[in-house]
């Protein structure tokens, strides 16, 4: 007998839906997967975000240290490559100034292991659905 859980009960509900719009049989509808039924998806998913946020608070401190000094020794300038490469994760979110400004100040807390502001765990979704948006309005260009 399958695990009746909450996750199951919406994944078959949520199946079920679909063969009703789309006039599918049981037996041809895909599973429907979240990162919320699947705690192996949640934990790559958060991986992401928290080694995106820890790449966001080295960026900002590096951008920080490299505008206020010169890059003279190889140090520096192996600080400097690092923030270089981890602005590059990111690119899908095609940030402007002030929207940088609000990254540099949340990735600046969480560096310096500050209370966050706002409840981090609420807005994972949303931050997949802005990489999404502006990854398409990139592609629409």
């Amino acid at each position: 007998m399958p695990d009746v859980t909450a996750a199951n009960v919406a994944n078959e509900l949520a199946r079920r839906s679909a063969c009703r719009t789309h006039k599918f049989t049981i037996a041809e509808t895909p599973m429907v997967y979240s990162w919320r039924s699947s705690p192996h998806l949640h934990r790559i998913f958060m991986r992401r975000v928290l080694l995106s946020s820890m790449l966001l608070g080295i960026t900002a401190f590096i951008s920080t240290v490299a505008s206020a000094a010169d890059l003279k020794t190889d140090d520096d300038k192996t600080l400097y490559s690092l923030g270089y490469e981890v602005s590059r994760n990111l690119a899908p979110f095609n940030l402007t100034e002030a929207e940088l400004a609000i990254v540099k100040a949340g990735f600046s807390d969480g560096a310096s292991s500050k209370k966050a502001q706002v409840e981090t765990q609420q807005f994972f979704p949303k931050i997949r659905e802005l990489q999404t948006a502006r990854t398409a309005q990139v592609a629409a260009r």
